[in-house]
């Protein structure tokens, strides 16, 4: 499924950059928000890469090690209804999710909801609790989500042992879906706009400053494409209630590089993402200083993540 979707995503954006541009000037202008109707419906196909380096360091010996996972799945969305000032309320629904992980030691532990392989018990529990049961979304007339619910009936599921992501979490996958959030309903080529988004972290909160541009619109296979291309800056609001007590230590952890790129391809016929493909890098100190010895930890983490549009399916008339 990685290879694949890879191959489909790669090769859209590069018919995306062969096909003749519109006959664009400063006075044409696309409407990039979303336009939600009612019965509408797309299958995505979904894939995140996370790797993390970890580089110890204590008096004067240093140690490496490199952890990764990779999860693969199917997400349908769909618009039940639709608001008179354009917001309206969606559903997502995970179908399928699967999630590899690659230890320091080299040796993979596999978790599939299609078959049940469940090498890691407590991770199968997440995954399963999360398939096929719906969420919804409040939606914005900007393409920003706001709310979710029917995240209880996944936790239900999963018992009171297994932690599942927060609903900051879901609203967060809705925003990386279907809609470019806080996108302008008049851009013209080469156009720049802001946004800003704080998602939760295993330390806290990262704040997400991002700048896109339309870059170009493009006929490819009978749909006019958009392509968007964003570059940001993360920080990091550190929560104390999320590290580990130490007695008798000092910890200081600093955020010291953060920065997000990406792409996304709209479709201006349905005004719905297309693919999208988002790399996300950071680089986190941690120094515990007991007074007479400190332990410096460098954690380098790359978050690859791909989004494309397998099937879209338009309301019975």
């Amino acid at each position: 499924m990685k290879h694949l979707m890879a191959y489909c995503l790669t090769l859209l954006l590069t018919l995306t950059a062969i096909q003749p541009a519109w006959a664009q000037n400063a006075e044409m202008t696309f409407n990039l928000q979303p336009r939600f109707v009612a019965g509408q419906q797309a299958r995505y196909s979904l894939w995140t890469r996370r790797t993390t380096v970890t580089e110890v360091s204590l008096m004067g010996r240093q140690r490496k090690q490199q952890a990764s996972y990779v999860i693969n799945g199917e997400m349908t969305w769909s618009v039940l209804s639709v608001n008179g000032d354009g917001s309206a309320t969606c559903q997502m629904t995970f179908d399928w999710l699967s999630l590899n992980m690659t230890m320091p030691d080299g040796s993979t532990k596999i978790n599939d909801t299609r078959d049940g392989t469940a090498e890691v018990p407590s991770v199968w529990a997440v995954l399963n609790a999360m398939v096929g049961r719906s969420v919804e979304v409040t939606m914005n007339a900007d393409g920003t989500a706001t709310a979710v619910t029917g995240t209880d009936a996944m936790r239900s599921a999963a018992g009171d042992d297994v932690d599942l992501p927060e609903d900051l979490d879901f609203i967060e996958t809705a925003c990386d879906l279907a809609t470019l959030p806080y996108a302008p309903a008049q851009a013209s080529i080469n156009q720049s706009w802001e946004a800003a988004f704080r998602w939760t972290h295993e330390l806290g909160h990262m704040n997400h400053a991002i700048n896109y541009t339309l870059t170009s619109v493009r006929k490819v296979q009978g749909i006019d494409l958009a392509t968007v291309t964003g570059n940001g800056i993360l920080t990091l609001d550190l929560d104390q209630t999320k590290l580990p007590p130490q007695d008798n230590v000092n910890v200081d952890i600093a955020l010291e590089d953060g920065n997000i790129t990406s792409q996304i391809l709209l479709d201006l016929d349905r005004h719905e993402a297309v693919g999208r493909n988002v790399v996300m890098k950071t680089r986190i100190r941690t120094t515990m200083d007991n007074g007479e010895n400190a332990i410096v930890q460098t954690t380098h983490e790359t978050i690859h993540s791909q989004a494309l549009r397998i099937s879209e399916t338009d309301p019975t008339p």
